[in-house]
């Protein structure tokens, strides 16, 4: 299967919240003066394809500016979930890597996904300050995923938020460890018993086992790899102790 993904950014409604140190300061700071620079590379991608240095500039008049011709967008800081940036319709999260100080966000841009760095020692944290698709999560999978040299721990985020996003962590790295591959898709639906989302052109549905002690749901995509993960309902159960019989298709 292609590993196209929609890199659409979130639907949010966005609600105005102080900004913190890290923001301008609108009686001292000149309307065009720069905040951050990100610089990007590509990810998701074996090899290939031409890659393009895009760069995205936010200035301290709130602008968030690439160096190519696609649309600028705003950035504000919110008090929970630390640098969001949007336009009129759609919000993409930025997530604070507090091992590295950067923050980092992932875009797509023609049919590609870019992954843009910027350095920023000078952030402050929001309070109990956790990764947007974590503190939005409300199911979480883990899993793993069947690669050439073996099976890698994955997770899979599906978040309450107002388009329903999906967050894919398929290469066993962790995430906030600036992962190489991430997958993020939107429009997740929980009906009828069973959890369904489009990946990359495909419909991913879920399995479910119903077995008392060990009920719970599983998700599996194909493509360069296999991703094999579980949402487990019954405390005490090992999802790998799961079993192909264990599930039925609803």
């Amino acid at each position: 299967m292609k590993k196209n993904t929609v890199f659409a950014s979130l639907l949010l409604s966005i609600i105005s919240f102080p900004l913190m140190s890290c923001s301008p300061d609108s009686s001292s700071s000149s309307g065009d003066s720069v905040y951050l620079v990100f610089e990007s590379d590509i990810i998701n991608e074996p090899g290939g394809q031409e890659e393009k240095e895009i760069t995205c500039t936010l200035t301290r008049d709130n602008k968030a500016t690439f160096n190519i011709d696609i649309p600028s967008l705003q950035w504000k800081v919110d008090e929970s979930l630390g640098l969001l940036l949007y336009d009129s319709e759609k919000v993409t999260y930025v997530e604070y890597l507090k091992a590295y100080y950067k923050q980092c966000f992932f875009y797509e841009i023609n049919g590609l996904l870019y992954r843009f760095i910027a350095d920023d020692k000078d952030f402050r944290l929001p309070k109990d300050y956790a990764p947007p698709y974590k503190q939005l999560a409300q199911y979480v999978f883990t899993g793993n995923a069947s690669v050439n040299f073996g099976r890698l721990e994955s997770w899979i985020y599906l978040l309450g938020d107002e388009q329903k996003t999906v967050y894919m962590f398929p290469l066993s790295v962790r995430p906030s460890l600036l992962p190489d591959g991430v997958y993020i898709e939107y429009g997740w639906k929980f009906e009828n018993n069973v959890f369904s989302f489009d990946f990359g052109g495909w419909e991913v549905s879920s399995e479910y086992c119903s077995t008392p002690g060990k009920r719970g749901y599983r998700i599996r995509i194909d493509g360069f790899y296999r991703m094999e993960c579980f949402h487990v309902l019954d405390d005490g159960f090992d999802w790998r102790d799961y079993q192909d019989s264990d599930f039925e298709t609803i």
